[in-house]
């Protein structure tokens, strides 16, 4: 676990970047991506994987997934067809929403935070 630790905190200290597309919440979402080359981790969850003795193994790597049995995507998927086969999963739709409406109230947030830091940094000066 050593190394996970490592590269993950240099990772985020090197390439941090301002905004998160994909903000984890907790760790078991950081661990399922293990393998992946770069993830952008939060201070307080890399404190929580640097405090934890459990074992993290590769998940994604080429060698596991071209021993899989997932069906490749076919190149001529257009997007309407990518759209109906979307709208048939009913937890695709639902989480994509959900995901969508938690990164409006998050963002809101983030706004608000930065607006009350800006405030406190004018009035100081």
């Amino acid at each position: 676990m050593g190394d996970f630790k490592k590269s993950r905190q240099t990772q985020f200290n090197k390439n941090s970047p301002k905004f998160n597309p994909f903000p984890f919440r907790n760790i078991g979402q950081v661990k399922a991506l293990s393998g992946c080359d770069l993830l952008t981790i939060s201070p307080k969850l890399l404190e929580q994987l640097n405090n934890s003795n459990d074992k993290v193994d590769k998940i994604l790597c080429t060698k596991l997934a071209k021993g899989s049995n997932v069906t490749k995507r076919p190149n001529d998927l257009t997007e309407n067809d990518f759209r109906y086969l979307h709208n048939e999963d009913a937890m695709a739709v639902e989480k994509l929403a959900e995901g969508i409406r938690k990164f409006a109230v998050d963002s809101v947030k983030l706004e608000k935070m930065l607006l009350n830091r800006l405030w406190k940094c004018v009035f100081i000066l």
